[in-house]
């Protein structure tokens, strides 16, 4: 007997059976690792799904191409149609004269937007490039001191 009260056999069995159960309990983790990292397996399981997907995809894609067909199309009615205004404007109000317009609410949310993805897309990657290159720098020093002191041990052994 044992300060519990249970006997070894007892406790080696208790143990054998928790064993057992974590044993059980790996096992079925590999298995869902598996099952989920089995990429076939997970196409065919989502082919309804990549499916929708695809298809929602594409008529974005055709969309966006649609939109930018109609934009390029019309452009030189857009301008024709902007020099009239400009034209008009300057006529009514000479003392406003090619005063810039404002852009709308959509264009100036656009521009920011764009301003911002462009900001953090040079400004990643160069923080990520001066963190390396300190960090190379401190570890060459290290060398340096751990190669310094290297000779001058050497040198020392050398003298004796």
């Amino acid at each position: 007997m044992n300060h519990n009260g249970k006997s070894r056999d007892e406790l080696a069995r208790e143990a054998n059976q928790v064993r057992s159960k974590l044993l059980r309990t790996v096992e079925e983790l590999d298995r869902r690792r598996h099952e989920v990292l089995d990429v076939r397996a997970q196409l065919q399981a989502h082919v309804r799904q990549l499916a929708l997907f695809g298809g929602l995809l594409l008529v974005a894609t055709a969309g966006a191409v649609a939109a930018v067909v109609h934009r390029i199309s019309t452009a030189a009615q857009r301008r024709r149609r902007n020099r009239w205004r400009l034209a008009k404007r300057v006529w009514r109000y000479p003392e406003r004269t090619l005063r810039s317009e404002r852009r709308s609410f959509f264009g100036e949310l656009a521009r920011s937007i764009l301003l911002a993805s462009a900001s953090a897309a040079v400004t990643l990657p160069v923080r990520r490039a001066v963190t390396l290159f300190l960090e190379a720098g401190e570890r060459g020093s290290a060398r340096a001191r751990e190669a310094a002191a290297g000779v001058d041990a050497a040198n020392r052994h050398a003298a004796h």
